[in-house]
């Protein structure tokens, strides 16, 4: 009975969203300079994902590393199964967030993505990300497939593959000094962010004409987005400067590099999700639905101040004791 009720709640939801995007699609002129836009955001995204893949086809050849075995995808397998449960358990919570889907969306895609990426190297990232985007479309959300917002995940893949051979050549060790100074940069440029967006969702939320409920209806989900953020980058720093601290009393390597770890998947997570969670998504929304784009803009970087330090928390965890359980050593990534 449960089952059917949740199973209910979904669908009229989505029955409900579908209507609105269909009502703002048919009001939807696109100009020339949308379109342009749209290309060059999708030229872009094919450049970068065929030259990563042809520079890394030739640099695992040079390396004499292969990249498909028998091991590495029965690990990557571990992995999509386990991205297939917490995409399941998302859907699982819209029941409960019916009418945040717009303003605060729960996405935790990147986990697993990033784990891969990180663990196996830039080719098994984009690899990982191209199977999990349909696998999101088609089997699991049931969402439309649009061409330009496919990439976003392997992209994500490719940037912790990136970002994990340059942690595994350096053995995990780097200045705890330069650590804090990332860390900072980054973690001040999101609560920017928090404080820019957060006063301006009401003027942009009146704009939309009632489509969505009026600012006074939707009040106690935008103090929620608002707290979320609060909370969660408040919780990173001191999670952060407690990592910080161990470091600089301990001349254990292992506390250097849990620091530094931590540091480089929050550096991952802001930069993916510029890209992917503020430019990309924003304008898809607009290019094909008609959907405001500065309301799509600002409630975006408003739940980016929650949906990274925590996606950054629960990848580090992952990547952590993956590595412990699969006994690996720095040599996994050349």
């Amino acid at each position: 009975m449960r089952f059917q009720t949740t199973t209910t709640l979904i669908n009229n939801q989505s029955l409900n969203n579908s209507n609105l995007l269909v009502s703002f699609a048919s009001q939807n002129q696109r100009s020339n300079l949308d379109y342009i836009i749209y290309g060059l955001l999708l030229l872009i995204s094919i450049l970068v994902a065929l030259g990563a893949i042809f520079y890394y086809l030739y640099r695992y050849k040079k390396e004499q590393r292969k990249f498909f075995t028998i091991n590495k995808i029965s690990l990557i397998s571990l992995f999509y199964a386990i991205f297939i449960v917490q995409e399941l358990l998302t859907v699982l919570i819209q029941p409960w967030t019916v009418g945040m889907a717009t303003f605060i969306p729960i996405s935790m895609s990147e986990i697993t993505i990033i784990t891969v990426g990180f663990i196996f190297g830039p080719l098994e990232g984009i690899m990982f990300g191209a199977i999990c985007d349909p696998t999101n479309v088609f089997l699991i959300h049931h969402w439309t497939f649009q061409l330009l917002p496919f990439f976003t995940l392997p992209l994500t893949g490719l940037m912790a593959g990136i970002m994990g051979r340059f942690f595994f050549k350096k053995d995990g060790k780097s200045s705890p000094w330069y650590s804090f100074i990332v860390f900072q940069l980054v973690l001040v440029f999101f609560a920017f962010m928090l404080i820019v967006s957060a006063p301006t969702i009401k003027y942009f939320w009146d704009q939309l004409g009632g489509t969505e409920g009026s600012f006074e209806e939707n009040k106690t989900l935008f103090i929620f987005g608002v707290s979320s953020g609060t909370i969660m980058l408040v919780f990173s720093e001191m999670f952060f400067l407690f990592l910080f601290n161990k470091t600089l009393k301990s001349d254990d390597e292992k506390d250097k590099k849990n620091l530094n770890l931590f540091v480089m998947i929050f550096f991952i997570e802001a930069v993916t999700r510029l890209w992917g969670g503020i430019i990309i998504r924003p304008f898809t929304q607009y290019f094909y639905y008609g959907l405001p784009y500065y309301m799509q803009l600002v409630t975006r970087l408003l739940d980016s101040s929650y949906l990274v330090p925590l996606s950054t928390l629960f990848t580090w965890f992952m990547i952590r004791y993956s590595l412990i359980a699969l006994k690996t050593t720095t040599t996994i990534t050349p």
